[in-house]
């Protein structure tokens, strides 16, 4: 991030991420490796010290490996813009909210487009100097290893305690539910999802 000026920034940032798949019996819709790349540009307006509004965009290519040309159904170019605020509402609250529009073009000329609307809230709660929590939503879209595009939900919230100054304690629940469709799903009427949940604790010293 750089300020251009007392009311004005910008920002950007990239990172890359490479699925690796077990090859097996997946038939009709097998798993392929899948590479994605977003590229993400933000403008900011300093409505305070405390508090930013901000619009996003973000250019993501996806790309599937180790495929035959005809079952690489998951090459794609998602655009995605969103708007949100970013700051502290309080002395004890702070946090991020957007709220935004993705659309899901399929380099296959014969596999529809998808769009939907994407939002995410992650709110940190300061209870004192030893004790803290974050809550997490977020609603993503996006291709998958199989061609399909996944509209995934997720909410996760953790609780932060420090014992000792070299010893934090970390616990969390999360849950979350993803909605696969495939491309030609008018045709082949295909369409799938599941929920997940979890728990977790974990200590860090150092």
């Amino acid at each position: 991030r750089y300020n251009h000026s007392a009311k004005f920034g910008v920002g950007a940032g990239t990172n890359y991420t490479y699925q690796w798949y077990q090859k097996g019996s997946t038939a009709p819709r097998p798993y392929n490796d899948l590479s994605t790349l977003p590229l993400h540009a933000r403008a900011f307006y300093i409505y305070s010290e405390k508090l930013d509004l901000f619009t996003q965009y973000t250019y993501s290519r996806s790309q599937s490996h180790n495929a035959p040309s005809s079952q690489n159904l998951a090459d794609s170019v998602t655009n995605s813009i969103t708007l949100g605020v970013n700051g502290e509402i309080s002395p004890k609250l702070s946090g991020t909210a957007s709220i935004g529009y993705s659309h899901l073009n399929f380099d296959n000329a014969l596999t529809p487009s998808q769009n939907s609307l994407i939002s995410s809230l992650s709110l940190s709660w300061k209870y004192n100097q030893k004790t803290s929590s974050t809550l997490t939503l977020d609603r993503s879209f996006s291709p998958s290893a199989q061609g399909f595009s996944n509209l995934s939900t997720f909410a996760r919230f953790n609780l932060n305690h420090r014992f000792l100054e070299d010893l934090t304690g970390i616990g969390y629940l999360s849950i979350g539910h993803s909605e696969y469709t495939y491309p030609s799903a008018e045709e082949y009427g295909e369409t799938s999802s599941f929920d997940s949940y979890g728990f977790g604790i974990s200590f860090l010293k150092r």
